[in-house]
């Protein structure tokens, strides 16, 4: 009985020591799927701030963007005022009209005339497309004969 308690305790040791092995095993296992975890952790807040980060900016740019752009808007609004008034001085100038309600009014005028004799013009054309087409038929007629 001696025997078979002294084997049972070396049993039972060694399945203690097995045991812990494995426990040990089990537990440096875990720390490292703990580990492993943390750094996926700090990773993707990592990742996440640099996100933030980038909206930021894509923000920040954006705003810088439109500024640049009303700002452009605006020179070249301020431009073309400047221009046009450059413009209208010297049509001024050459026209001798100093009023340019009465400037406007002539230049529609002569624009509504241009207007017309360009529509007379383009009339014309068609009634000699017309004539051109009708003497060619009489000079096939002629020559048929």
């Amino acid at each position: 009985m001696e025997k078979d308690a002294n084997a049972k305790a070396i049993l039972l040791q060694t399945k203690a020591e097995t045991d812990k092995s494995a426990s040990e095993a089990e537990m440096r296992e875990l720390e490292r799927q703990i580990s492993h975890d943390r750094k996926l952790r700090d990773f993707m807040k990592l990742k996440s701030q640099e996100r933030q980060e980038d909206e930021e900016l894509v923000t920040y740019r954006k705003r810088k963007e439109a500024e640049a752009t009303e700002k452009r808007r605006k020179e070249k609004e301020e431009h073309s005022v400047e221009a046009y008034e450059s413009k209208f001085k010297r049509i001024q100038e050459i026209s001798g009209e100093q009023d340019l309600d009465k400037l406007v009014d002539k230049f529609i005028e002569v624009e509504d005339k241009n207007f017309a004799l360009f529509n007379y013009v383009n009339e014309l054309n068609n009634q000699i497309e017309t004539l051109q087409e009708q003497i060619a038929d009489i000079k096939k007629e002629i020559h048929r004969f």
